[in-house]
């Protein structure tokens, strides 16, 4: 079968990492995969067989794009858009793929002109409030406009059962399916094992992880605060990621004078290595579309606490797991759990995270 992925790029997300790994197993099943994207920045290992198209759109053009948005906000995708299937369109022969998938809401509204019998459109994330809660009241339209040409395709594959819901309730789109994302959950335990920062992980003693871009979805400032108060159990809090928030977050350290205990170690392309050797993970996230670092901390055999956000930590932390969730505005909730935490009773079952396994991810896919 011969498969296109559509994505703006593959920097390090947890959305691109979607992608990737849907490629990889893809290929490795026999199948010929292109991934296509329109920002040529690629922060992740293809296999070799995979073929990567860079949009021909001009940086001039570009440009002329992004100074559009910067006034007309996501107005803007209604001109570029066309712009964008043209290249596509010159850049690749669209009727020789049997499924083409788009991933996030920009390529979306790039590509909303594409929608065809064998074009799915990917939501990994919730879009009601992205789009209902916009000020712009045209912006908003043109939002929902292009949510509603996305039902025109082939159809519409949400990463969970959260988000469909949400395209249902608030935008009556009703033919989605729910495809979980893909986890070569032997790779990741191979992963767990290598030390690729050659990082001294012993002095960081009994340590709680966190792994995520540092802003506001995130909510590591909600982290920080209970840590202060289970200082005297947890040796160290490590935060692996970077983003806009890392200036107050580290004022916010210096305040609980915790310099000394909480180490902010930025990106790393192999975070389960310190999954694996952490004493518990933490995600304090307000919101998710799915929540990938949950499934990969679990498959390192890492103990987890999650903040019941939307969507994704109620339909991974199921069975005995689901004690381990916390009211995600409660910040005192989140200290209990840490408090009362004993790694000796937590049980970690391989029927919890088996049903995100790339092979049953990617065979969905292909019958979809």
């Amino acid at each position: 079968m011969k498969i296109l992925l559509i994505r703006q790029s593959l920097h390090g997300g947890g959305a691109e990492r979607v992608v990737v790994s849907l490629a990889n197993k893809m290929t490795e099943q026999g199948h010929d995969v292109t991934i296509y994207i329109t920002d040529d920045i690629i922060e992740y290992d293809l296999h070799e067989e995979v073929t990567v198209v860079k949009s021909s759109l001009s940086e001039k053009t570009k440009n002329i794009e992004s100074k559009m948005i910067s006034k007309l906000g996501n107005l803007a995708f209604s001109i570029t858009s066309l712009f964008h299937v043209f290249s596509l369109r010159k850049d690749l022969k669209l009727n020789e793929y049997d499924k083409i998938y788009i991933h996030s809401i920009s390529s979306l509204l790039r590509f909303q002109y594409l929608f065809k019998k064998n074009v799915y459109a990917v939501y990994h994330a919730s879009k009601s409030d992205l789009l209902l809660k916009n000020r712009n009241k045209l912006q908003k339209i043109k939002n929902i406009f292009a949510l509603k040409m996305s039902s025109l395709g082939k159809g519409i594959v949400c990463v969970s059962e959260g988000i469909r819901f949400d395209l249902e309730e608030c935008f009556g789109i009703c033919n989605a399916k729910v495809i979980y994302n893909p986890f070569d959950l032997d790779m990741i335990r191979n992963q767990a094992e290598i030390n690729y920062d050659n990082v001294d992980i012993a002095k960081f003693g009994s340590y709680i992880l966190n792994v995520g871009r540092l802003q506001y979805q995130k909510n590591q400032e909600q982290l920080i605060k209970a840590f202060f108060h289970v200082s005297d159990k947890f040796d160290s809090l490590l935060l692996l990621g970077v983003g806009p928030d890392d200036k107050n977050l580290k004022k916010l350290v210096i305040s609980y004078g915790l310099e000394e205990r909480v180490f902010f170690l930025g990106y790393t392309s192999n975070p389960y290595f310190y999954m694996k050797h952490a004493t518990v993970f933490v995600l304090s996230s307000r919101f998710e579309g799915f929540g990938n670092v949950l499934v990969e901390a679990l498959a390192c055999n890492c103990p987890v606490i999650s903040s019941n956000c939307n969507y994704g930590p109620n339909e991974i932390m199921i069975n005995s797991l689901s004690y381990w969730l916390y009211n995600q505005e409660d910040t005192q909730e989140l200290t209990e759990k840490l408090t009362e935490f004993d790694s000796e009773k937590y049980r970690i079952s391989d029927s919890d995270l088996i049903r995100f396994s790339d092979d049953i991810s990617v065979m969905k896919y292909l019958n979809n």
